[in-house]
């Protein structure tokens, strides 16, 4: 469901990625199987303004105690939604800061 133009960001400022590159990211993550990560929404916010949709997810992942924030614009059309922009970023508090960085070492 990708627009072709579409971008993704992720968590760290080099992470602005085009449809390819995400892509080949998700093709290699799929070829892992030895850790299966569990999403549940906690929070969910939705706005449509016209042909666009933005949704706002607050996400527990079952593989870390940090909750996640997930954020996507989707164009309606006729042809098919198409997801124009992901963003994907961990909701820190300022105390576990030091943690968070341990874990990206």
């Amino acid at each position: 469901c990708l627009h072709e133009d579409c971008k993704m960001y992720g968590t760290d400022p080099s992470e602005d990625w085009n449809l390819d590159q995400i892509k080949t990211y998700i093709s290699e993550k799929a070829k892992e199987t030895s850790t299966k990560a569990v999403f549940k929404v906690k929070k969910r916010e939705v706005r449509i303004l016209n042909e666009f949709m933005y949704v706002v997810d607050v996400l527990d992942v079952s593989t870390t105690t940090v909750p996640f924030r997930c954020v996507t614009i989707t164009k309606k059309s006729k042809d098919g939604d198409k997801i124009t922009m992901a963003e994907f970023s961990a909701l820190v508090k300022n105390e576990d800061m030091k943690k968070v960085a341990e874990f990206f070492k």
